[in-house]
């Protein structure tokens, strides 16, 4: 009996499939996280995946280059170009024998955005004087919304409609008040007014 059920495993191995004995499972690949707004036109993308597989860009369902990734796992592609607005990116993975499914990556949404935020100062007034007890004043206005706004290099309060306000401490005689708004892309946008303060 021990030789019979011996043999009738032997039987089901030489049975198997070359295609089951050699079956090819891929890997997902995946990006290094990319940034989640840009000001440039061109964006480097780099991630990881099984070594030896082709991997392909997909941009906004649009196949676009290839290459094969390397003995380390890593791959890169230099310079994708961009659309202004949404671009949604991820890579495909496939096998060059054919034999395993695609894979694909999990998308990134990078948006391509190269118009400077809006910026408004409303308070103080250029020219404006102040005195004695006005040595600290609020600078406020109006900004985009999302964005990161500073008053002379300190980061200032924003709302969710882009309204910010931050209190200084004003120098004797003349004050120049820089104010900068940068958005999620890096684009920035400047206002200046100069104050006077009489002790």
């Amino acid at each position: 009996m021990i030789k019979m059920a011996v043999f009738l495993g032997d039987l089901r191995s030489s049975t198997l499939s070359p295609e089951t004995e050699n079956e090819t499972v891929l890997q997902t690949p995946q990006l290094l996280p990319l940034p989640e707004a840009t000001n440039s036109a061109y964006l480097d993308i780099k991630g990881w995946a099984a070594p030896g597989t082709t991997v392909k860009i997909l941009q906004n369902d649009a196949l676009g280059e290839k290459t094969v990734v390397d003995k380390e796992g890593k791959f890169s592609f230099s310079r994708l170009s961009l659309k202004e607005g949404e671009n949604e990116i991820r890579v495909v993975a496939s096998d060059p024998s054919g034999k395993a499914e695609d894979k694909k990556s999990e998308p990134f949404i990078v948006i391509f955005d190269k118009t400077p935020p809006k910026l408004t100062i409303t308070n103080p007034k250029e020219g404006a004087e102040f005195f004695e007890k006005d040595k600290e004043i609020e600078v406020a206005g109006q900004a985009s919304p999302d964005v990161k706004v500073t008053v002379n290099g300190f980061l200032a309060s924003v709302d969710n409609d882009g309204n910010f306000a931050k209190k200084i401490t004003l120098s004797d005689g003349e004050n120049e008040i820089k104010v900068e708004a940068v958005d999620k892309a890096g684009n920035r946008t400047e206002e200046k007014v100069k104050v006077k303060y009489n002790p």
